[in-house]
């Protein structure tokens, strides 16, 4: 019989758009593992105990309807490091479990909050935060590895050429006015002759976070350009540190070329290290749109950066490589299923010729 696996999902407490990247992690999991999701939700009173301190952490602010069964593997992914506090819903979580661990994704917070008391019982975190590897292994003695983001190469990834995309610039999720702006201007006046998207990609009607993600791929596959700037200097919030988002897999992924601001860190050498990964756009104040349409003008050199990302997510940047990762460090076995999807992940990337006018098969 399979070690089991759980999965501790904050997507009913923490519902924002933006971790739908990792909700569709843990669905991943769900199918190449057969885990148990197990998903609490927020008491009435979480927002005033959220905000109260650290004695937010005295008793969980999560709910569930249901207990896991307990045995192998827990994994909390925790939106926030103020989220592990959702651990305490499950009743004798640590006794329960071979391995516990974390996936904590905005982990620069451990810079304003104090961290829950059960971090100290867990048997390793991962933080996407090259810089955050050492701090928090400092702040809470829990040995902590780099876990980047990624993305689905074998399902969404597609290095689709110029002429199938009818968006030359999508900008989804909060952009800089001083790059958005002249843009909306330039391409989206009348008579432009191009289309710049700037949208959130939520509808006005509620649907289900799975059909908003099938909408979301569905529109980044069809963009010339998708717009990312690193975190440090062009977030209305400030962010102490430069982190590569999952918009950057994303966009690489669906086989948009990235222009805006290479994050400043060394993981951006690391894993956007070929050519034209990222394309830096001129300083504002700058002929922004000028300097775009004439990147749009270089169907060549873009179609071929393409191919190269093609290469690049599946040898090593789709999310199958990254849950292997999780499992390879908490001696956790492969299941079969995904066992047969990284073969065909190497298989891919070993035909794969970049140098080739190749287009992955895409009917959506």
């Amino acid at each position: 019989m399979a070690e089991p696996l759980t999965i501790l999902s904050m997507r009913d407490v923490q519902p924002a758009l933006g971790f739908s990247p990792v909700y569709e992690f843990e669905d991943h999991l769900v199918r190449l593992m057969s885990a148990e999701l197990v998903v609490p939700t927020a008491r009435p009173d979480w927002q005033q105990r959220f905000l109260r301190g650290p004695a937010r952490f005295r008793v969980s602010p999560m709910l569930l309807d249901r207990q896991p069964e307990p045995g192998g593997t827990l994994l909390v992914c925790a939106p926030t490091p103020m989220h592990l506090a959702g651990l305490a819903s499950i009743k004798g979580w640590r006794a329960g479990y071979r391995k516990v661990v974390a996936f904590i994704i905005d982990s620069y917070q451990i810079r304003n909050y104090n961290l829950p008391p059960c971090v100290a019982e867990l048997d390793h975190l991962f933080t996407p935060i090259l810089e955050d590897v050492e701090l928090l292994e400092q702040k809470t003695g829990v040995p902590t590895s780099l876990l980047p983001f990624g993305a689905d190469a074998l399902v969404q990834g597609t290095d689709r050429d110029a002429t199938g995309r009818q968006i030359d610039v999508i900008g989804f999720g909060r952009q800089p006015e001083v790059y958005d702006q002249p843009l909306r201007e330039v391409f989206n006046r009348p008579g432009s002759g191009r289309f710049y998207l700037h949208s959130t990609l939520d509808s006005p009607t509620p649907i289900s976070r799975t059909d908003e993600r099938t909408v979301f791929w569905k529109t980044l596959r069809r963009a010339n350009l998708s717009l990312a700037f690193c975190t440090l200097s062009y977030y209305q919030r400030k962010i102490p540190v430069s982190i590569i988002t999952p918009r950057w897999f994303e966009s690489l992924n669906a086989g948009c070329i990235v222009i805006g601001k290479r994050p400043q860190t060394p993981l951006a050498d690391q894993l956007l290290g070929w050519e034209d990964a990222t394309i830096d756009l001129p300083d504002e104040g700058g002929d922004i749109a000028g300097f775009v349409e004439g990147l749009l003008g270089q169907t060549d050199r873009l179609d071929a950066a393409r191919r190269r990302s093609r290469q690049q997510f599946l040898k090593r940047h789709d999310i199958r490589y990254r849950i292997a990762q999780v499992l390879d460090t908490v001696e956790h076995p492969h299941s079969d299923t995904l066992a047969q999807e990284l073969a065909q992940l190497r298989a891919a990337a070993e035909a794969y010729d970049p140098r080739l006018d190749l287009e992955m098969a895409d009917q959506t």
